[in-house]
Parts: C-alpha cells; structure tokens; sequence
C-alpha cells in the first residue's frame, strides 16, 4: 500500500467514476453515506505509516494540519488547531512538560483515531465541499465577494495605501527620470525640487514593500510594533510630501514669486528661447533630438545645463540651417529678433541672467503630475490616519465588540429568568 493524496482519492472514492466530487446532494441518505466515506477515508489516510503500510497509533498536529491542507480546505492553522482543541488538550498544550519521549511530540499535540470526533471530521466535509464550490468559475464576482474585498482587503489592510504607492512612485520617476519640463536653476536661491522627487521615491519605494506585506497579512495575524511604527511614519511622511508637493510641483505659483523666467513652448511663440515635449520613441533611442530646450540659456552661465535644438525650433532656423549652436548665440538671436509686439517674444534684457527657469505651466507635464501628487499624498494621510484611529480605538476598547452586545444581551435574560423564578 502507497500513500497517495488524499484529495484525489477522495474524489475518485466518493464520486464513483474518479470524476471531480460533486458539490451538491440530491438527497440527505447521500450527503450522510459521502460523509461517512470522507471520515473514514480521512481517517485511514492520514494514520497510514508510509514505509510499513501500517496504521500508526498517533500521529501529530503538525500531520494533522498538512493532511487537511491536502484537502484545499480554506482553513487557517489556528482555526484547524482550535476545531480539534478540548478541554483537556488545551491544559496539556499549556503544560510545561517536555515532549514525548517515544513520538517525540509536543503534549497536547499527539492524536490518536478516537481523537478525531464525528461532528469535526462532518465540519471539514462540509468545508471541503464549500471549497469546490468557491472554485467554480464566475462571470462576475457576487455581491458579499466584492463587499469584502472592498472593505476587508482594499480599506482595512491597506490595499488602497498600496495603490496610491504605486501610482506615486510612477508619477515620481516621470519626474526624476523623464523630460517633464522640471524648473531649474540655483538650488541654493530656489527649493531644491529635485532632490526632494529622489528622497520621495525611494522613501515610496520602501512604502509599496511593507504596504504588500500588510496587504498580503491576514486579519487573525498578530499586530507588532514596528508595524505601528511604519504605519505612522508613512502617515507623517503622506502629510509633509502632500504640503511639499503642493507648494513646489503643483503650482507655478512659487517660481513666479521667486522672479523666475517663464519659458514658453515652441509652438506658442516664435522666437529661439523655447522648449518642445520629448517624444516617446526618445526615452528608448537616446540618440535622436527631435526636440527642442533651449530654456537653460535664460539662467546665468555657471548654471546652465545642456541646450538642445531641434525641428520645432522655427526661431533658431534661417534657411534650413540652425543658427543657435550654443546659449549665446540663442540670446544673440533672441535679441535680434525680439519685438514686444511679437507673440511671447518680447525683449528682456536679464535674459541670461536669471536664477531659475520654469516651464510654461499650461503646456508641460510638472505641474500637472505634481498635483496629482498632492491629491494622492493627501488621500493616503487621510486614509492612514482614520485607519489608525479605527485601530487604536479597537486597541484602547474605545469601540466595543460586537460581542460585548452579546453578552449584555445575555445577561439581561439570565436577569429575567431570575427574576421569574
């Protein structure tokens, strides 16, 4: 005799034909005569020694739970544990004894057949049926399904934080990675907005990994400190990024207090001193410039970065040929040809002297992604912070169990029924 997997054997015992167990009755004497096979099958299965093809006297806990598991029943090991405790099992587990010295099993934790009564072996039939039913394939999720996961998973575990993550941290590296129109200029006149995209998506990186260890933890597992920890550094960390966010990213506001110069886009004005979006097919093939930035060469020399001319560049191109090869010859072009009659292109003499430059708000991608940034950092702080009011007042009892209804429920019948007698 070979052991064999209990799940399989089920099916094909129980079934007749080796076909996949029905999950229905078609009368009580059925259901009754299934039940009985399952414990018996249950039974001889997992006391089967393996090497000897006999059946061992006990086995343990641990042989208990993988057997059951076999099944694909939706149990945890608690709930398994706690199906097959007893009074007297629950004193030996809580004894200090040392193991068995024969099975070398834990007290409390050693079963024998007897042990292993009607009415439990019935609950995990009934479980393992309830299984087969859960794996038929759906349409469409029921209600109670989406309701949990909406509630359970998506509020209560942190679902929701993990998705305002996620999409954070993509909007971060757009910013820190891609040509989003980004100010520039001295980061010791204006905040510097850079370094604080490379602390926030790392800080966000690390976010997404603990919000899917949350995420993928389940309710009965035990709340630890450095859990709490995280949860409200996160909070404080949503908080500070929200307010950053929506004073440096997502509104020109700032830039234009600190005498920025506004760098239009190419197609809004017709002179040299202008930018144009990357295209997608750049961020692959480096080695194109179709584009155009030539903003840099508004801030004063020692802080200009990389000038880049492109097709769009109509103010820049006499003749087919370009006549801006680097910043002074843009401002010389500029200046030439500057009229404040112009579109966008009138003159300014502190061109090539500023401080910082930022782009024209209504055409690039920055501010837009920095409001979406401060939505989301405000939507997780809000979410962050009413799940830790919701869980410090289950801790400090500030909202009562549903079992405490119960029990004051009880205690007024048991008054009545004293009182009656």
């Amino acid at each position: 005799m070979t052991e064999v997997d209990s799940s399989e054997k089920i099916d094909a015992s129980l079934a007749g034909q080796g076909t996949q167990l029905k999950a229905t009755y078609s009368s009580p004497e059925e259901a009754q005569t299934r039940m009985s096979d399952f414990r018996k099958e249950f039974k001889e299965v997992l006391f089967l020694d393996a090497e000897t093809g006999k059946q061992k006297r006990v086995v343990s806990f641990t042989d208990l739970y993988n057997h059951v598991m076999k099944y694909e029943i939706l149990m945890t090991k608690t709930q398994v544990w706690n199906l097959f405790l007893t009074p007297e099992r629950r004193c030996d587990a809580d004894s200090t004894q040392p193991r068995d010295a024969n099975s070398g099993i834990a007290h409390g934790e050693a079963f024998e057949k007897k042990d292993l009564e009607d009415y439990q072996l019935n609950y995990l039939f009934h479980m393992y049926i309830s299984g087969r039913k859960a794996r038929k394939l759906r349409y469409l999720p029921d209600r109670q399904s989406a309701r949990t996961v909406l509630t359970q998973k998506f509020v209560r575990n942190k679902a929701v934080n993990f998705v305002c993550y996620f999409t954070m941290l993509i909007l971060l590296l757009l910013i820190r990675l891609g040509n989003v129109s980004t100010p520039d200029g001295d980061w010791d006149v204006i905040f510097n907005v850079q370094k604080l995209v490379s602390v926030a998506w790392v800080l966000v990186t690390f976010g997404i990994v603990f919000f899917m260890f949350e995420l993928c933890g389940e309710p009965w597992f035990q709340p630890t400190i450095l859990a709490l920890v995280l949860t409200m550094v996160y909070i404080v960390f949503s908080l500070i990024m929200a307010i950053y966010a929506g004073s440096y990213i997502a509104t020109p506001q700032y830039y234009e207090n600190a005498g920025c110069y506004e760098c239009i886009e190419c197609t809004k004005t017709d002179g040299p001193l202008c930018w144009t979006s990357q295209p997608y097919e750049d961020y692959v093939d480096l080695k194109k410039q179709e584009y155009t930035d030539t903003c840099t060469c508004a801030l004063k020399p020692a802080l200009r970065g990389v000038m880049t001319i492109g097709v769009k560049s109509e103010g820049c191109m006499r003749n087919g040929d370009s006549v801006c090869l680097n910043c002074d010859q843009v401002l010389e072009e500029y200046a030439s040809s500057c009229d404040n009659g112009h579109d966008n292109h009138d003159c300014n003499d502190e061109l090539g002297k500023y401080d910082c430059v930022y782009y024209q708000p209504s055409e690039g991608w920055f501010f837009y992604i920095g409001t979406w940034l401060t939505a989301l950092f405000a939507l997780d702080f809000l979410i962050g912070l009413g799940q830790t009011f919701v869980w410090t007042g289950r801790y400090l009892k500030w909202q009562k169990p549903g079992y405490d209804e119960i029990k004051k429920q009880y205690d007024e019948i048991s008054k009545q029924e004293t009182e009656m007698a």
